[in-house]
């Protein structure tokens, strides 16, 4: 509709042009054919599947570590399930856990005996991880509760297996194994055996190819070969084998130590042990790789043909007319008023359609900002008559608190009556602050404090810097309005506190308000130097066990989503407050609502 629209618009030539060049008028029709035009070489030479076939290979690579891989593992998870059976067997042999330890030594040596290799030894530790009984002789009472193994049971509370280690008397190359015992939830001991790596080289290497390497691998980096291919050359690169450690990958393609392009897999066998095989990918990749060279050569060849005349075509039908049309663009957002786009000759018609409503819309644009213009000082004018009218309000509030407490003889009320007109002093300072700042919706943090606390002193009686010093340290931030006035607040509430309780008979301190931020979290902290919350609440003007000013405080803190602290000592007393810094326009949600109130 829209190109038909600009065509009918757009001044007749004289007398009626070839078909042709009505049909390449629009850009549009222009890329289209210029676009079949270089498709056509791709087209024939995507159909040969030279990136497939050189995929395919890497493939049949990494299906063949898969197949290696999940077989091996089967093998070798028989031997840890025949351990598991063994451990929890002996496990359940009370004569074992708690009989005469010679009789517990004949025991395990005779099941060592059955075992064919498998296992190294076998032993039992009790519950403080000295040594109990083995089928290897070893000094009874030495103890393995620092052993990797041990902790691992006694906390995982389950069937576990070690790194890859160093029998302590056998002086073999093992994995072990530990069940803990517990009777009625109480350690009672642990029982124990060494998975013996060289009998799982025996299991691996008469599967395994000329091509295939495999190895044992722990999580702290160290590794055992299990076949005759798995040298040093053939392990993965730092990387790669740091992938494999971590779990993060299952399987990898990747260079060896030797520069020889493998295909590594690596599947968990139970904690932190882990299966990697490594398989050479050379001979799969090379047959494929010779025909990728050769189709992208030719592919190369036609493509610079085509492309060529694709960019010479682009750049006389498309690119040259839409410079044109991008300098008059530059050109009017540096001088403003009215776009003019120039006479455009030889341009399609899309782009004088775009000149066109571009010109149209800079008339209609100018207009509009004139009506943002008037409507955003209408505004601004607004919100501060309104900041202005409730700070006035929330003064006259705070006035008639004043002069009601005048009236009352309850000393306690009295002070009820000064708490809730601090509070309101509190909100119609943050109201002033918020329309003298240029948004109306932040304030300056630094400034707002100072003047805040030394309100609070004033209403209290005190002056900053006589009996009690105050020190206000914030940086220069702006924080919202819903942030803020939860946060002036748990100030008022904190340092009102201060002043009137942690300072009796005419004692001098200092009470400090501070305000740190560290990446996108703020840090609140009020603190004194006075007698502390301990020896305040003996003080009879206190409300015993915490009372509306600490709902407050909590309920705040609660809002606005804060970690809040309070430690008190005979130093004095410190309050805590951490929270996350919202971003801009975030509104306080029902739930923060509801639990502030």
């Amino acid at each position: 509709m829209g190109a038909g629209a600009s065509e009918v618009g757009h001044a007749p030539h004289p007398g009626r042009p070839p078909i042709l060049v009505r049909l390449l008028a629009s850009v549009r029709a222009r890329l289209i054919g210029l676009t079949l035009i270089g498709a056509i070489p791709v087209a024939v030479l995507v159909g040969q599947s030279a990136v497939d076939l050189y995929r395919e290979a890497g493939q049949a690579a990494r299906e063949r570590v898969a197949l290696v891989r999940e077989a091996a593992v089967a093998r070798h998870q028989v031997v840890i399930d025949g351990a598991e059976q063994i451990l929890t067997a002996l496990a359940r042999n009370d004569a074992v856990i708690a009989g005469d330890p010679n009789a517990c030594d004949r025991a395990l040596i005779e099941v060592l005996s059955l075992q064919g290799g498998r296992y190294s030894n076998i032993w039992v530790v009790d519950g403080a991880g000295r040594t109990r009984c083995s089928a290897i002789p070893a000094p009874r009472g030495e103890s393995f509760a620092e052993a990797a193994w041990f902790r691992d049971a006694v906390q995982k509370n389950r069937f576990v297996l070690s790194e890859l280690q160093v029998g302590p008397i056998t002086q073999r190359n093992i994995v072990a194994a530990a069940q803990p015992v517990r009777r009625e939830r109480d350690l009672v001991a642990v029982v124990g055996l060494g998975l013996s790596l060289d009998h799982l080289v025996l299991q691996t290497r008469p599967a395994a190819r000329a091509d295939t390497a495999l190895w044992l691998m722990d999580d702290g980096g160290r590794s055992f070969p299990l076949t005759d291919t798995a040298t040093e050359a053939t392990l993965p690169v730092l990387s790669a084998w740091a992938a494999l450690r971590r779990g993060t990958v299952t399987q990898v393609d990747a260079p060896s130590m030797g520069g020889e392009p493998y295909a590594y897999g690596a599947m968990s066998l139970g904690d932190d042990l882990r299966l990697v095989v490594g398989l050479a990918s050379e001979t799969y990749q090379a047959a494929a790789r010779r025909a990728v060279i050769r189709r992208m050569i030719e592919l190369g060849v036609l493509l610079v043909a085509c492309l060529g005349a694709v960019a010479i075509g682009a750049h006389m039908s498309v690119i040259r007319p839409l410079r044109a049309l991008s300098t008059a663009v530059a050109s009017w957002r540096s001088r403003g008023g009215r776009f003019d786009p120039g006479p455009l000759r030889g341009a399609p018609t899309e782009v004088h359609a775009l000149a066109q409503a571009m010109t149209a819309a800079s008339t209609a644009l100018g207009a509009r900002e004139e009506e943002l213009r008037a409507a955003l000082a209408s505004r601004d004018l607004l919100m501060a008559e309104i900041h202005h009218r409730v700070k006035n309000n929330l003064q006259i509030v705070a006035s008639l608190l004043n002069l009601q407490a005048g009236r009352v003889r309850s000393a306690e009320a009295r002070a009820a009556f000064g708490t809730a007109r601090d509070r309101v002093r509190a909100l119609a300072t943050l109201h002033r602050h918020l329309y003298t700042h240029s948004d109306f919706e932040t304030i300056a943090l630094g400034t707002f404090l100072e003047e805040l606390c030394g309100q609070l002193f004033e209403a209290l009686g005190e002056t900053p810097g006589e009996r009690i010093a105050l020190k206000v340290s914030a940086p220069d931030l702006t924080l919202g309005s819903d942030e803020a006035v939860p946060l002036a607040l748990i100030i008022t509430e904190a340092v009102t506190n201060a002043v009137k309780y942690a300072f009796p008979a005419d004692r001098s301190g200092t009470v400090s308000v501070t305000v740190s931020r560290e990446g996108e979290t703020l840090t609140l902290t009020v603190r004194d130097d006075g007698i502390g919350i301990d020896a305040s609440q003996q003080n009879e003007e206190t409300e015993p066990g915490g009372g509306l000013g600490k709902m407050l405080i909590d309920g705040f803190a609660r809002q606005l989503g804060a970690t809040l602290t309070t430690e008190s000592s005979a130093a004095g007393t410190e309050l805590r407050l951490t929270m996350a810094i919202r971003r801009r326009g975030r509104q306080t949600g029902p739930a923060q609502a509801a639990a502030a109130a």
